[in-house]
């Protein structure tokens, strides 16, 4: 399996020279999936990061197809990934992804789907792959990881698990008092996990 897991996504050079590495083209000829559903289990009306996040990939001329979690079967899921080069997994709430995840079977099917393709993640996109979710801002906030911390209804805390370590993404520019006054030490002290 082939990952890479990002706060911000494809933000310069670099990062897209190590996805063409990933999958083994130039990003003009990259087909990518991209899952923006982790954005709406955020309730902020702004969600201009999202399309950011779109025009960065679409700005270095990969080809960009929308897979809605929320609107579409399970099948129907893993038929528009099946032809891609990348699976793409967008930030927002990484309970509400976890959920959406869950709801439609891709903790199961999804493995088996990137043994020939490259998981890039975005914030939650990459949280969800990682084997917890006690980094999350919702988790650091109330000091304890519950499948309730997403919209109401529609949260759980399940990853992928896919990668040894704990992810925070965003690091410098949220949570700061918090994370400045060690939260990220005492979770990997009580979950005796890297981070």
């Amino acid at each position: 399996m082939k990952l890479l897991l990002t706060s911000n996504g494809i933000t310069n050079d670099t990062l897209a020279h190590e996805i063409e590495e990933l999958a083994g083209k130039p990003f003009d000829e990259l087909e990518i999936g991209f899952i923006p559903s982790a954005a709406f289990g955020d309730p902020s009306e702004d969600k201009g990061w999202l399309i950011d996040d779109l025009s960065r990939l679409c700005s270095r001329g990969a080809k960009v197809a929308i897979v809605s979690l929320a609107d579409l079967t399970p099948d129907e899921i893993i038929e528009q990934l099946a032809d891609k080069d990348v699976i793409f997994v967008g930030g927002g709430v990484v309970f509400y992804l976890s959920w959406l995840m869950q709801q439609k079977g891709l903790f199961d099917r999804l493995p088996s789907l990137l043994e020939n393709k490259v998981y890039a993640g975005i914030s939650a996109g990459s949280m969800v792959a990682s084997i917890g979710t006690a980094t999350a801002s919702q988790a650091i906030r109330t000091g304890e990881v519950r499948d309730d911390l997403g919209p109401q209804g529609r949260s759980s805390a399940k990853t992928l698990g896919v990668v040894p370590f704990l992810v925070r993404p965003q690091y410098g520019d949220r949570l700061t008092k918090e994370i400045n006054g060690g939260a990220l030490e005492k979770i990997s002290k009580e979950t005796g996990q890297k981070i």
